[in-house]
């Protein structure tokens, strides 16, 4: 059995010359020490693969020790099919050129690896000895046909008023042909279901993969997958259980390239290596993904070793928390310390993922995780606390943040189904509209989100109204929390305005305009003749009789089964096939963003989307620095001690989405400073309202400096916030 000598040299790693010899031959090598301070680093290539059974043994022989290194028989196959006939080739492999058996040199090791992938000259993936040879040949075919039809345009092309592009009918047929008989053979790999190889691909500088003698570049790979993505709504992709799976399977593939882009973009911006707290603005993009981003992008692959769902990200945000690998501390602690990380360093969106604590929820944790974080994954979405983040970290984990009281909670709308709406396993509006995503229910979806929006309407009818349009459109936009294109938004918001409101069985085109003009504002309703409309967008001006024809809404009589069955009265709604796609991909980002979500109103007629488990009275604030708002709550014993100022302690109950307020404009607000003492403050006050003096202080001298200071405006009080325990943990 080999002995490892130490690695004493700082950035010093261990490479495997693979010896060359013929097909079949035994296994030999060296391993050799390299410096990665070296300039230059000398040439090696990098293997990405999954271990295997680690109960089936093989043994590679280090000639130099004339000794034996025990590998997998996965590692086996990869090696003899990776060997050249005359040369040697150069390798870093984990299981080989790490100790295994040595948890301080493992942990120093990790600690490099992101650096050992970027140094590499080609990470080789390894897909495993499975027979890749016709879908890598239709992987090459959909190449040729993503560069001849130019679907790069398309892709770069954010200004497509269509979601999806030409020739989708011969992009279907070849995906038929050359993909779905041979699916499995590639996607049913393991490799795309572990955690280490995720920063092995994303950070590899060239990339080629393998199965068995065969081989794929990485170009050839990403196009073919981004065509094969396009197609995930086509039935090919939802419509059975098999169906349902390569969807997975190609939105997990998928997921890797996602990743790579990722981080090729921060790799540009300067962002990895750097001290940078992911804070940054450029172009809507954070510099640095935080390393509890990616933790969580990637939940859903596995690992050994529950501390590598941390260590196997570090080299993609440049380890810039400078968090050190320790294999032996207790994987609860490694949480501790991350959390800790990010709050010293202000990176706030930590607190997006913190487990709400067991009095919020009935029980220690609460549901975990939610399909869409509101802020998504390294972009910065919206950005509502615009000022730099002001935190005090002295109680390390209870963090007390300065932000703004934008009011409370004053009613949340139950997501209870009635009865007849109700199925197996499906009992309130966002699991349905969850559920909806696979076997969509075109006529049970229009009675659930009729059901939904008359009781939001009501709520919200009950309060003053702030907003500047009506309530259908910031409605839509909060149940996909503003996460849409506004070159289709009219069309959008115009169909749904005829699915929810209106029946639309004999009624009489002037009427239907009549209730529409209503609803929406006379702006967005674009024209109506003999029941014949189309949303039009003042932008755009006037569209040819031609675009008026293919997107017209129809208003057909409902023809008759048979020539002998009487003629019926009732009409039936025809809607434009591009206004159609879109509300299908509205309603399925409704249901990502719903679940486990509820509709809110604030007291001043503010409304949004926050957690399942808000209460009337929970507070909504805006921390500044923070992407999205928050909801807390007074702990149990601040709320028994009725204080309104001091060390009063707020639990953090979740993100949310609050329409109008996800931009850092406040809405038109001014803010007021509170005092340096003062925490719980939570009222919107108007100029010359509002006594919440301090003692010995002149309320009068108070209402003058404001009045100074906003003319008369509507103020924000900004205060400071101490948090309970913030606490996150990752799925095992």
């Amino acid at each position: 059995m080999y002995e490892y000598a130490g690695l004493t040299e700082k950035a010093s790693i261990r490479v495997l010359e693979l010896l060359p010899a013929s097909t079949g031959s035994p296994l030999h090598c060296y391993l050799r020490k390299y410096s990665l301070r070296s300039i230059p680093i000398p040439s090696f290539e990098a293997l990405s693969y999954t271990w295997g059974d680690p109960a089936c043994r093989h043994d590679i022989v280090e000639l130099s020790s004339n000794s034996t290194i025990p590998i997998t028989d996965n590692l086996q196959k990869a090696l003899q099919a990776l060997r050249k006939p005359t040369t040697s080739r150069f390798l870093w492999i984990d299981a080989i050129c790490i100790n295994q058996a040595n948890n301080t040199e493992k942990s120093s090791q990790v600690a490099y690896m992101g650096e050992i992938y970027r140094s590499a000259t080609t990470v080789l993936v390894w897909l495993g000895e499975r027979d890749c040879s016709d879908i890598f040949d239709g992987f090459k075919e959909l190449s040729r046909f993503y560069n001849e039809k130019d679907f790069l345009a398309f892709e770069t092309n954010t200004k497509q008023v269509n979601l999806r592009p030409p020739h989708l009918g011969q992009l279907r047929q070849m995906v038929e042909t050359h993909i779905m008989p041979y699916f499995d053979t590639c996607f049913g790999s393991d490799w795309f279901d572990r955690i280490w190889t995720v920063q092995e691909f994303v950070m590899a500088s060239d990339i080629t993969i393998y199965a068995s003698d065969r081989s794929i570049e990485y170009r050839e790979f990403r196009s073919a997958l981004y065509l094969l993505v396009l197609l995930v709504p086509e039935p090919l992709f939802n419509r059975s259980e098999v169906a349902l799976e390569r969807r997975k399977r190609v939105l997990r593939a998928w997921g890797f390239s996602q990743g790579r882009e990722k981080y090729q973009r921060s790799v540009r911006n300067k962002g990895v290596g750097t001290s940078s707290t992911g804070l940054s603005y450029k172009g809507q993009e954070r510099q640095v993904m935080p390393i509890v981003e990616w933790c969580i992008y990637y939940r859903s692959h596995q690992c050994t070793n529950a501390h590598d769902r941390v260590y196997g990200m570090l080299g993609l945000t440049g380890n810039n928390l400078a968090i050190v690998p320790d294999y032996d501390k207790p994987i609860e602690h490694v949480w501790v310390d991350v959390t800790q990380r990010h709050l010293r360093n202000g990176d706030l969106c930590i607190l997006r993922y913190s487990q709400p604590v067991s009095a919020l929820v009935g029980e220690e944790g609460g549901p975990f995780p939610l399909s869409q974080y509101l802020a998504g994954f390294g972009a910065l979405r919206y950005h509502a606390g615009q000022d730099t983040c002001q935190i005090d970290t002295t109680r390390r984990n209870r963090p007390k943040l300065l932000g703004l009281s934008v009011g409370n909670v004053a009613k949340h709308v139950d997501q209870s189904l009635p009865p007849g709406m109700c199925s197996p396993g499906i009992s309130t509006i966002d699991e349905f509209l969850h559920a909806s995503q696979r076997a969509p229910d075109a006529s049970l979806m229009v009675a659930v989100m009729r059901h939904l929006y008359t009781r939001c309407e009501d709520v919200a009818a009950e309060r003053a109204w702030p907003y500047g349009e009506r309530f259908l459109p910031v409605f839509a936009r909060c149940l996909v929390a503003g996460t849409w294109d506004e070159h289709i938004w009219n069309d959008m918001i115009l169909y749904l305005a005829i699915v929810l409101l209106f029946e639309m069985r004999g009624e009489e085109a002037v009427v239907v305009q009549q209730k529409l003009e209503d609803v929406l504002g006379p702006r967005m309703v674009g024209c109506m003749e003999a029941a014949k409309n189309v949303a039009m967008d003042p932008e755009r001006g006037k569209e040819t009789d031609q675009a008026y024809a293919q997107r017209e809404i129809r208003y057909d009589i409902e023809p008759r089964d048979n020539d002998d069955a009487p003629a019926s009265d009732e009409r039936l709604l025809h809607f434009p096939a591009d206004m159609m796609e879109h509300a299908e991909h509205y309603l399925r980002e409704a249901g990502m963003v719903m679940y486990g979500r509820v509709w809110f109103v604030t007291g001043e007629g503010y409304m949004g989307i926050g957690p399942q488990y808000m209460r009337d009275g929970d507070l909504v604030v805006i921390f500044a620095g923070a992407d999205t708002p928050y909801i807390i709550r007074p702990t149990a014993i601040s709320a028994s001690s009725k204080k309104l100022e001091g060390d009063v302690e707020f639990d953090l109950v979740g993100e949310c989405f609050l329409a109008g307020w996800m931009k850092g404009d406040l809405y038109g607000h001014g803010v007021v400073d509170g005092w340096d003492d003062e925490v719980y403050s939570t009222q919107i006050v108007e100029d010359g309202e509002g006594e919440g003096k301090r003692e010995g202080e002149d309320a009068n001298e108070r209402r003058s400096t404001r009045r100074k200071r906003t003319g008369g405006e509507k103020l924000l009080q900004r205060t400071k916030f101490q948090l309970s325990e913030i606490r996150v943990k990752m799925p095992t």
